[in-house]
């Protein structure tokens, strides 16, 4: 079972989002990067678009993994409510390949909380807790 919640921070949002495995952390990592910023229940599932990123280390993974959700928003004005996530890693090369299901943002309809700015590695962890894999991450608004 997958899901997230938000953590205190001092100045920005710290994120904790976790699966019972690695996609599935990753699939609520991304949902739950949409949910700083909006209603996340109020996005449709109207489109579906694929996003490739890939890194050095699962660390640069996920690094890489917000920052391509926050160009998607800011390039191209979509907003995402799940995702079905495949990760590949062989050796130091890591692979990530999603279908993004959401639509279009429209302040009027997903509501506006606050923008993220950037995504940090600051307190960045993802670690196997019990039968889960838990992500926690920061994102500067």
């Amino acid at each position: 079972m997958k899901g997230h919640r938000f953590l205190d921070h001092t100045a920005d949002i710290k994120i904790e989002a976790w699966g019972d495995t690695l996609e599935e952390a990753f699939e609520a990592a991304g949902t739950a990067f949409y949910d700083v910023m909006l209603d996340v229940e109020k996005v449709d599932k109207r489109i579906e678009k694929k996003i490739k990123v890939s890194g050095f280390d699962i660390m640069s993974l996920l690094f890489n993994w917000i920052d391509q959700l926050i160009l998607i928003f800011e390039l191209d004005n979509l907003v995402f409510r799940d995702f079905k996530v495949d990760i590949e890693v062989n050796g130091e090369d890591y692979r990530l390949e999603a279908l993004g299901f959401g639509e279009e943002y429209k302040k009027e309809k997903h509501g506006y909380k606050v923008h993220v700015k950037a995504m940090t590695y600051h307190e960045m962890e993802i670690v196997e807790e019990g039968d889960r894999v838990v992500i926690r991450y920061v994102v500067d608004i």
